[in-house]
């Protein structure tokens, strides 16, 4: 079994146009099946090169595996077409050069999309929390010029108690916008791991709802 993060990138692709149908696409994936709740979430993220497997002997997306801090940034990366770094300083002492994640992660740090722990170290195979994923799209939007609508009241979830304060105003604005749905009971978790099924919902639900500056 040949297990590497996200180390074969399909190819990125512009962010604003809508990809092809979830059916046209032929699921290269073992682990994801026509009925799981996230397929037409995968589909769409990997019909668009934005997330890949964690496998190609066998070909698995592990959608039930944990996000890690390093995939979050690769994502995005992608999504913005894999921009130049040329000049931008590498921070993180633990962010080896020539790593997978490398180039996206001095981006992502040179754009304030994440930060590290104050220590020089950024945690590239940290798993990344519900709460700290909801602030990372939401700054990502900002940077990306989209404008997330209102589409509904954000009235809490019964563990907002849980939140971090950094984190309260991205949960709920990701909430309205319907990125974020929270899980049964009227709770987000919002300390719990992300899994990368979910980063797919969320970055499927983001890409069909967010409105593109200059677009109208």
């Amino acid at each position: 079994m040949d297990i590497d993060d996200e180390t074969a990138p399909l190819g990125a692709t512009d962010i604003t146009p809508s990809p092809e149908p979830a059916a046209i696409f032929v699921n290269p994936f073992e682990d994801v099946a026509e009925g799981d709740w996230y397929y037409d979430d995968v589909m769409y993220v990997a019909n668009l090169g934005w997330m890949t497997g964690i496998s190609t002997t066998p070909m698995w997306f592990g959608p039930d595996g944990h996000l890690t801090r390093a995939m979050i940034v690769t994502t995005l990366y992608r999504m913005e077409n894999s921009p130049a770094i040329t000049g931008l300083p590498n921070l993180f002492i633990d962010v080896a050069e020539d790593e997978w994640y490398t180039d996206a992660i001095i981006w992502a740090s040179a754009n304030d999309i994440i930060i590290g722990y104050g220590d020089g170290r950024f945690g590239p195979d940290d798993y990344a929390t519900l709460e700290h994923l909801a602030m990372i799209i939401d700054r990502y939007a900002d940077l990306s010029g989209a404008l997330l609508p209102e589409l509904r009241e954000y009235l809490g979830f019964d563990d907002d108690a849980d939140i971090a304060d950094y984190a309260k105003a991205s949960v709920a604005r990701l909430y309205q916008a319907a990125i974020i749905e929270g899980k049964p009971g009227n709770i987000f978790v919002p300390r719990g791991n992300a899994t990368r099924a979910e980063f797919a919902a969320m970055l499927h639900r983001y890409a069909e709802t967010r409105i593109i500056s200059g677009d109208g």
